[in-house]
């Protein structure tokens, strides 16, 4: 993310964020939160600035509901001050991108022991196709959306294997006459219109559909 696109008083948000989101979970969560909240800033989809990403999806910044919202900054004669301060090192060196990601350019994270967010359990938890894990830190789970999922028709001893492949580079090989060599299908998201697209492509090549 571009540092022109936030200010001081935005990176004392994502401190303060960050600290919220994963103290409980110790110096390598609260590393890996502090990516999640640079890696939403300005991506395709998201927030279009840090302010925007802290305020827009971080529960514990945004609902009121949420038991962290209403927590401030700590003083530093609180006990808690010394990971408030290491939350500070942590997203400083993540803005001046000194600190590889952990979590694989991951944009959503969420500690599932703790998380009282249906939303997150129904698109994201729930639809694994769709938003497979990029890494576990603690109790910390962080995925990134798959951009499209791809059909694979390949030939294997006389017979046409249709497979799901998670990657647009790879060579493809189709032999069937009503598709030209190197040709692609494209399912839209979500596991349920996978297997819609894998059904109606078995009904008009005849081939066996491998869901994974």
């Amino acid at each position: 993310m571009e540092a022109s696109n936030y200010d001081q008083d935005d990176l004392n948000n994502a401190i303060l964020c960050d600290w919220k989101e994963a103290r409980g979970d110790g110096h390598a969560a609260m590393n890996a939160v502090a990516h999640v909240i640079f890696n939403r800033g300005g991506a395709a989809g998201f927030a279009k600035t840090l302010h925007q990403a802290i305020y827009g999806k971080f529960s514990s910044m945004s609902i009121c509901t949420d038991p962290e919202y209403n927590l401030g900054a700590p003083s530093v004669t609180d006990r808690e001050y010394a990971s408030y301060v290491a939350a500070t090192n942590i997203v400083e060196a993540v803005a001046e991108r000194t600190d590889s990601d952990p979590t694989n350019g991951a944009r959503y994270c969420a500690n599932l022991k703790e998380s009282t967010s249906g939303w997150f359990v129904r698109h994201i938890v729930n639809d694994p196709v769709t938003h497979p894990k990029r890494a576990i830190v603690g109790h910390q789970v962080f995925t990134r959306k798959r951009i499209g999922a791809w059909w694979h028709i390949l030939r294997r001893n006389r017979c046409s294997v249709l497979l799901l492949i998670s990657s647009r580079m790879s060579i493809h090989e189709c032999n069937h006459r009503e598709c030209s060599p190197g040709s692609y299908h494209r399912a839209s998201r979500g596991p349920d219109s996978l297997v819609r697209c894998a059904q109606r492509i078995q009904r008009r090549f005849s081939v066996a559909c491998i869901v994974s």
